[in-house]
């Protein structure tokens, strides 16, 4: 191959890697960071409990959940991308009260709980225990 030649084929590398055709080492080794970030970051964790309290109305709505154990954790709520289960129908966030038991889906966003979805745990009703005569 001829100087001219080369120098030409250089150019021509590296007007397309400049333009986005030719994959550079700096963009192949973003690439393969962005999937192991979304992977992290699409993890879905799922906590069991009781509402404690629910504020929709500050600038960070949140949950406020008691566990089982007596553990008590906060959770941000949106409420407009927030489903809501409950006896088979799915219900406004702002239905539920404290008291309810629930399972919550969240995913760890930016160091925050963000809710992704609730289903309520209808309370079991005991059979009726037949009177003594």
């Amino acid at each position: 191959m001829t100087y001219r030649k080369r120098g030409q084929l250089l150019f021509v590398l590296s007007v397309l890697s400049m333009s986005g055709m030719v994959p550079t080492a700096r963009a192949a080794e973003q690439a393969s960071q962005a999937p192991a970030s979304a992977a992290s970051a699409a993890v879905i964790h799922s906590i069991e409990g009781t509402v404690a309290s629910l504020e929709l109305t500050s600038a960070a709505p949140s949950l406020h959940l008691t566990t089982a154990d007596g553990q008590s954790r906060s959770l941000l709520v949106d409420p407009k991308a927030l489903t809501v289960w409950r006896s088979g129908q799915y219900v406004l966030v702002s239905q539920l009260k404290a008291g309810n038991r629930v399972v919550i889906k969240y995913m760890q966003k930016d160091g925050t709980n963000v809710v992704q979805s609730i289903r309520v745990q209808e309370p079991t009703v005991p059979a009726s225990v037949p009177a003594a005569h």
